[in-house]
C-alpha cells in the first residue's frame, strides 16, 4: 500500500518513526506533521479548506479480545485497505488527502477540499464501505463513527482543529446511534456552549493523544528491537553489532574482536535437515553467550553459525586466551548434541590489526578463514 500525500508526512520526520508497521500508513507522528504543514498550504490557497476527519471502529477492543491478536490485525489491515481505496477513488473529484492510522482502532484522514458537501459524501462512502465488508471467518459486522473539523472555517489553529475533531468524535457516538458529527452541523451552532465543551474537553484530548503517542513509541521500540535482533538465536544481529562496535571503539583504548565460526552446520543440514541446523545455531549462540564474560558483546554475524564476540578493554593476549577457552568448552559441552561440534576462531586487535571497524572485521574474517584452512577446531591470530 502506497500513500499519496499533498504534504509529505515525513518531510521533517524520520520515516522510520512515522510509519504504522501493521498497515503501512502514516502514524500519529506523520499525521501531526502533515496537519501542521497543511495549515500553511491552505492559508496560501484562498477558498480551500483543510479537514481533519477522525474515524473509529465501533466496539473493536471487545471484539479483539474474542478473536485474538492475529485475527484482529487482519481485520485492521482489510479495513485500512478499504478506506484507502475509497478515498483514492474520490481524489478524481478534487479531494486530495492522506490516510493515517493513529491508534489501534482509529484512523485519521487529512483532506484538502472546497466544499463541505463533498467532504460529507466522502465520509458517508467510507462508512458505508466498511459496513459492507463481509467476514466469512467472523460472524460480525463493523461500522465507523466519525467526526471532522475544517481549517479555517471551524478552527483557527492546529490545537483548535484537533480539539474540535476529538470533541465531536464523542458526539458522533451517542448510545447505540452512530453518525457523522462536525462543528458545521446545524445542531451544533451554539458557539458559547461549544466553547465551554471545548474547555472541558482539553484534558480528554491531552490524555487521548498522550496514549496514542505512548502506544506509537511502544510499537517503535518493538520494531527497533526486531530490527536489531537475530530471529533464530535472539542475540543481537549484524546491524546491532556494527553500531555497538562503533560506540566501543570511541570509548576503549584497546579493542579485540573474535569471529567464531562453527565447523559442522553443513553436516546437520545434510543429515537432519535445516530445522536441526537452526537448532544447532541456537545452541551455539546460547553457549557462546553463557561462556563469554558477562560484560562481553555477543552477536550472530553474517550468516550460518558465525558469531562475533568482543569484551571491552580486552588486549591481544587476553583475547587469544578467551578464544581458546570458548573453543575448548563449546566442543566439550556439545557432546550432548546429535553431532558434537567444533568451532574455528579468528581474532584481531585494535589498533595493531586495523584502525577502523571495517579493517578489524576484515582481519577477523581472514583469521577465521585461516583457522578453517588449517584444519578447523583452532584459533588463529591475524
Amino acid at each position: 500500500m502506497s500513500m499519496h500525500c499533498f504534504v509529505s508526512p515525513t518531510e521533517y520526520i524520520d520515516s522510520s518513526i512515522a510509519i504504522d508497521t501493521l498497515t503501512g500508513l502514516g502514524n500519529v507522528f506523520a499525521m501531526l506533521q502533515a496537519t501542521k504543514s497543511g495549515l500553511h498550504e491552505v492559508v496560501a490557497s484562498r477558498g480551500t479548506l483543510l479537514a481533519v476527519v477522525l474515524m473509529r471502529i465501533t466496539d473493536f477492543d471487545s471484539l479483539s479480545l474474542q478473536v485474538g491478536e492475529e485475527a484482529s490485525n487482519e481485520i485492521l489491515k482489510r479495513i485500512s485497505g478499504t478506506l484507502y481505496e475509497v478515498y483514492k477513488r474520490r481524489e478524481k473529484t478534487g479531494l486530495q488527502g492522506t490516510l493515517f492510522r493513529i491508534a489501534n482502532d482509529e484512523f485519521a484522514l487529512l483532506v484538502r477540499h472546497n466544499n463541505c458537501l463533498d467532504l460529507r459524501a466522502l465520509v458517508a462512502e467510507l462508512r458505508q464501505a466498511v459496513a459492507d465488508l463481509t467476514w466469512p471467518q467472523q460472524p460480525c459486522q463493523f461500522s465507523l463513527y466519525a467526526s471532522a473539523a475544517c481549517f479555517p472555517s471551524c478552527a483557527a489553529t492546529l490545537g483548535h482543529l484537533l480539539a474540535y475533531t476529538n470533541l465531536f468524535l464523542g458526539k458522533s457516538k451517542s448510545g447505540s446511534q452512530e453518525h457523522f458529527a462536525c462543528p458545521g452541523s446545524p445542531e451544533y451552532q451554539d458557539a458559547q456552549f461549544l466553547s465551554i465543551e471545548l474547555h472541558n474537553n482539553a484534558t480528554t484530548l491531552i490524555e487521548s493523544f498522550s496514549e496514542k503517542i505512548l502506544d506509537t513509541a511502544r510499537q517503535l521500540g518493538e520494531a527497533k528491537l526486531m530490527a536489531f535482533t537475530d530471529p533464530i538465536t535472539q542475540l543481537p544481529n549484524q546491524r546491532a553489532a556494527r553500531s555497538t562496535l562503533q560506540e566501543a571503539k570511541k570509548q576503549q583504548q584497546s579493542l579485540s574482536l573474535m569471529l567464531i565460526d562453527g565447523d559442522n552446520l553443513a553436516d546437520y543440514n545434510q543429515e537432519f535437515g535445516y530445522a536441526a541446523g537452526n537448532d544447532m545455531i541456537f545452541w551455539l549462540g546460547q553457549h557462546v553467550r553463557s561462556l563469554a564474560p558477562s560484560n562481553s558483546f555477543v552477536a550472530r554475524w553474517m550468516c550460518g553459525d558465525e558469531f562475533l564476540v568482543f569484551t571491552p578493554g580486552l588486549g591481544r593476549d587476553q583475547c587469544l586466551e578467551l578464544a581458546n577457552y570458548l573453543r575448548h568448552n563449546i566442543h566439550l559441552e556439545s557432546h550432548e548434541l546429535l553431532i558434537p561440534i567444533t568451532v574455528s576462531v579468528g581474532t584481531a586487535t585494535y589498533p595493531e590489526n586495523g584502525t577502523t571497524i571495517e579493517q578489524l572485521l576484515e582481519a577477523i574474517e581472514a583469521a577465521t578463514k585461516l583457522a578453517k584452512e588449517s584444519g578447523r577446531n583452532r584459533v588463529c591470530l591475524f
